[in-house]
């Protein structure tokens, strides 16, 4: 249920080629803006209510499953966009954890070879 809701109810409307046609329809960056919070705090509210009845360390008990795949890229965009996170403890702390594993260290965005130098190690 975590990975649908931010497959198919969060990251489609963070989505590069989305929210650069919201910004051309409403010629507005604030508009963009509001638009991926409003998404993105909606979707994290409901993950954060799933978390507090199926997180361990992780999103599903002490286990890796596809819904931690789906959390750890959303929060880097959560903090991409400035979005306040302080609502969502369990999603954080799961975070947090996820952020521990070697291969989740080395998928990161910012570990990429094609990784922009000035985000290299960040």
């Amino acid at each position: 249920m975590i990975a649908e809701i931010i497959n198919s109810g969060m990251q489609p409307f963070q989505n590069l080629n989305v929210i650069r046609r919201v910004a051309k329809e409403t010629q507005s960056e604030d508009k963009k803006l509001e638009w991926i919070k409003f998404y993105l705090t909606k979707g994290f509210k409901a993950v954060e209510d799933i978390l507090r009845d199926t997180s361990g360390k992780y999103c599903v008990e002490n286990q890796i499953t596809i819904a931690d795949l789906c959390l750890v890229p959303q929060v880097y965009s959560a903090k991409r966009f400035n979005i306040d996170m302080t609502g969502f403890p369990n999603v954080l702390r799961v975070n947090e954890e996820l952020e521990k594993v070697p291969e989740f260290v080395r998928a990161h965005a910012h570990h990429q070879i094609d990784t922009p130098q000035e985000l290299k190690g960040n």
